[in-house]
């Protein structure tokens, strides 16, 4: 560190969250672009310098990762490398059609495939902020920050913030960054954890997705298909966290309300989809989410994870 000091600066501040760490971070920043890196990870500064070199002005830069397997004392077990082929976007509409529509969620496209026996999610685009270089004037200039009511997936809101405004992007293959995963922890975990936190926070992204939406309103493009099907996944999984805790109906009630979930329910056709899913959509569609909510009440009484079942192969 001693060497770098010159070069390194290390700030303080109350431990209020990741997202207020990074907001710190990017009211002191300097430099023409702008990395994440989460505490547990690292960088190959090598491969990272390299593509700086070929950064040739892009306003996005996304790069290849490996994802490193660790058990539960921290040693690696295996990894996989995510390889990007190299190209680009020059052109705002592509950013537009490609970048921000992966990041903003699943469209009813992907829904039909999943109902067909598909995955969903196939050949997106990831939703972190750690495999992209971000040039900071875009940042700056539309004053793009993290939200801090937000504690999970609120790197796709602020990727989303971005893409917006981007108006050329690269993609290159070089392996820059080392996502350590690590057994024990991830979203499965923190659901079991905190039910009602997540709960909670699916609501935040959901107010954050909207305002997006509105936004794009206002420009005359129509953005709800790009994450109804979202909003309807979120729906089983907001059914079944909501009645984990007291007070959880009401929740479920203004995340049903919100009109881009109500569309989403009305648009979203009950053809093609899995007989399962099919009385999940029926049970929205006439209003009675009450019955789907005492449904998901009766089976965590039996410990039988209806998400799970009525959600298996989304990833």
């Amino acid at each position: 560190m001693e060497q770098y000091k010159d070069k390194i600066i290390i700030l303080n501040q109350e431990n209020k969250g990741v997202t207020a760490a990074r907001n710190l971070g990017l009211e002191r920043a300097t430099g023409d672009y702008i990395l994440f890196v989460d505490a547990d990870d690292y960088i190959d500064a090598e491969m990272l310098y390299k593509v700086l070199l070929e950064a040739n002005d892009f306003d996005i830069i996304s790069f290849s990762y490996s994802i490193d397997f660790l058990d539960d004392k921290g040693e690696l077990r295996n990894y996989q490398i995510c390889n990007s082929p190299f190209y680009s976007y020059r052109e705002t509409s592509d950013i537009y059609n490609t970048l921000f529509a992966s990041q903003i969620g699943i469209g009813e496209k992907d829904l039909v495939r999943w109902a067909r026996g598909g995955r969903l999610k196939e050949n997106k685009l990831k939703g972190f902020t750690w495999c992209y270089l971000i040039k900071r004037s875009i940042v700056e200039k539309n004053s793009i920050r993290f939200r801090t009511n937000i504690i999970y997936n609120e790197d796709a809101i602020f990727n989303i913030e971005v893409f917006e405004y981007a108006k050329t992007a690269a993609f290159t293959n070089y392996v820059v960054y080392h996502y350590e995963k690590r057994e024990g922890v991830g979203a499965s975990y923190l659901i079991a954890r905190n039910p009602k936190e997540m709960a909670y926070n699916k609501l935040a992204l959901l107010h954050a997705k909207e305002e997006i939406y509105f936004k794009e309103l206002k420009k005359e493009k129509d953005i709800i298909s790009l994450f109804c099907a979202s909003n309807i996944f979120s729906l089983v999984e907001m059914s079944d966290l909501c009645s984990q805790f007291s007070g959880g109906y009401n929740v479920l009630k203004e995340y049903i309300d919100s009109e881009s979930v109500k569309r989403s329910i009305r648009e979203i056709k009950l053809s093609h989809q899995r007989v399962i899913f099919k009385i999940m959509l029926f049970i929205y569609k006439i209003h009675a989410e009450w019955l789907l909510y005492l449904i998901m009440k009766l089976l965590n009484k039996f410990n039988i994870n209806f998400r799970e079942i009525s959600l298996k192969r989304i990833k």
